[in-house]
Parts: C-alpha cells; sequence; structure tokens
C-alpha cells in the first residue's frame, strides 16, 4: 500500500510540472536614496530584454504550487558604445535620451522563488495567476533581494501540454546597510511585463 501510495504522490508531481522560457518585453527600474534632507534618485526602462528560464511545480488539481525562475538582463551597452563613437554631437543626443531611460546595463540578473496560485476566471483554458515569493540575489551593488509578487493571466489547450503566460511582476530590493550612510532611506524596485510559453509534462 505505500508503494502505491508513493508511486501515485510521484506521478502527480511529474503530471503538474512545467518548464517556462519567457521574456520580459517591458521593464522599468526605480532606484531612491534620502539622506540628511536630500533626495536622489534613478527610474527608466532598461535597454535590452530581460530572459526568464524558471520550473513550477503544482499540486491540488494544478491550482496551487511552487515555482522558481531566473532571469537574465540581455543589457544594451555595445549599442550605446557604438553610438557614441559616431561624433561628439550625435554621441551628445543619445546620452540625454539614455539619461531620460534609467540606464542601458539594465537591473542585473536574479533569482525568484514564489508560491503561486492558479485561479479559474470563468472561460475555458483561462486561468488567473498570483505569484508571490523573495528574489534571491542581485548584482547591483549595495543592493539584496526582498519581497516580489506578480499578477498574471494563463492560456493553454487541455490536449496540449504547451501553455502561453503574460505576467505584471513587481520585485523590490532591499538595502545592504553597509553600503548605505547612517540613517539613509533606499528603496528599489524592478517591474516587468514578461511574456512565457510553458511546457507541461
Amino acid at each position: 500500500m505505500k508503494k502505491l501510495s508513493l508511486i501515485f504522490l510521484l506521478f502527480l508531481s511529474v503530471a503538474f510540472s512545467q518548464l517556462r522560457v519567457g521574456l520580459d518585453v517591458s521593464r522599468t527600474t526605480d532606484i531612491s536614496v534620502k539622506w540628511m534632507g536630500m533626495e536622489a534618485g534613478e527610474k527608466g526602462s532598461p535597454d535590452g530584454m530581460g530572459l526568464t528560464l524558471g520550473y513550477e511545480q503544482t499540486l491540488l488539481l494544478g491550482l496551487i504550487g511552487v515555482g522558481a525562475e531566473y532571469n537574465l538582463s540581455t543589457g544594451g551597452g555595445d549599442d550605446h558604445e557604438e553610438h557614441d563613437d559616431h561624433g561628439d554631437d550625435h554621441g551628445d543626443d543619445h546620452d540625454d535620451d539614455h539619461d531620460d531611460e534609467g540606464g542601458a546595463g539594465g537591473p542585473g540578473n536574479f533569482a525568484f522563488v514564489y508560491g503561486v496560485a492558479k485561479l479559474p476566471v470563468g472561460f475555458p483554458m483561462v486561468r488567473g495567476i498570483v505569484r508571490l515569493g523573495t528574489t534571491l540575489a542581485h548584482q547591483e551593488e549595495g543592493l539584496k533581494g526582498g519581497l516580489s509578487y506578480g499578477l498574471g493571466v494563463r492560456v493553454k489547450p487541455p490536449v496540449l501540454p504547451v501553455g502561453v503566460e503574460a505576467h505584471y511582476t513587481m520585485h523590490n530590493f532591499e538595502p545592504n546597510s553597509a553600503d548605505f550612510p547612517s540613517g539613509a532611506e533606499v528603496s528599489a524596485s524592478y517591474s516587468s511585463v514578461n511574456l512565457t510559453v510553458t511546457y507541461k509534462f
């Protein structure tokens, strides 16, 4: 009987597992520092896109589960350097645009571990998605991972193993106190709109 129960649990684990590959087609970074009455900040859209690779495992008929994904920034800084070589006038114009957009280097690479709920919304093959978890690492100097959350929608035919998801996700980062002056108030976030293709196996 115990063997049958174990086999059944293993079957459920495989039946509700999926691999995920996605792109952050729109993303925004926001960093703010307040200290001794002064305030400085930077907000904009990084160059390039973010590539996400992930894995999810859900139980309870695919309603609730856990997942993890890695976000790899494609950057875009090389294009900026090439534009600077074409002349001072052209380079100055590009620099102005770059300042408004908030940095070509992107937010860096990080991992996201989360719990997920996929809830019926009244339409066949469509589910609403809620994700809540923690960002584990970040390359931005002086910041560490914090609470992250997201909302989305999933469309998947009942027979095919491939589905499509769209997410809005907010990653909040906490300051590393050793890298900022005492008493400084620091907030940082990275938000994205992500399109993901999933493969269920």
